[in-house]
């Protein structure tokens, strides 16, 4: 139950309480999928990161227009963990199998994309650990390129999205920390 998840989450000092109370507030509406809710909604981010070689999996996403993590909108009846694995699946071609996977941190994001509904997400972020750089068959039709950054160019990359600066915040704490 979704209500659990956040529970959970809420235990992890380390979690913003006011963008916590957020996400309580959105789910006790009961409009909290793309489906019920088509401007604002929950989603799952996950970073495939490589701990040996402190290296990060980003995508340049096509709607988005910058380098963000992989991820995806919530289905109706589905938990963060499952749009991990759907949308690892279908965004990588790759089924996860025995990775470690380990919840990271929640982000609400304001999105302006135009021609489209949704305003905002709530996102789960999720670390998903390899041993080695897998080289992902990626969804070019949702990404224009894909691949694996040290911290540094990581980065780089991400200083181009403007339009998110609180996803960058996430990701430059996570490159820190290797």
């Amino acid at each position: 139950m979704l209500l659990d998840v956040l529970d959970t989450i809420g235990k992890n000092t380390s979690i913003n309480s006011k963008i916590l109370f957020q996400f309580y507030k959105l789910l006790q509406s009961n409009k909290f999928t793309r489906e019920t809710n088509p401007y604002r909604h929950f989603g799952s981010f996950f970073i495939p990161i490589n701990k040996v070689s402190k290296s990060i999996f980003l995508v340049n996403h096509r709607k988005a227009k910058c380098w963000i993590p992989p991820g995806g909108h919530l289905d109706d009846l589905e938990m963060p963990l499952d749009t991990l694995r759907r949308e690892f699946s279908e965004e990588l071609t790759y089924e996860l199998a025995n990775e470690s996977i380990e919840f990271y941190d929640i982000s609400i994001s304001d999105i302006s994309n135009k021609g489209n509904l949704c305003s905002k997400h709530y996102d789960f972020w999720y670390l998903v650990n390899f041993d080695d750089l897998i080289n992902f068959e990626y969804d070019k039709r949702e990404f224009i390129e894909a691949s694996w950054f040290s911290g540094l160019k990581a980065l780089e990359k991400i200083k181009t999205n403007y339009k998110h600066p609180e996803q960058n915040v996430i990701i430059k704490r996570l490159i820190q920390s290797f």
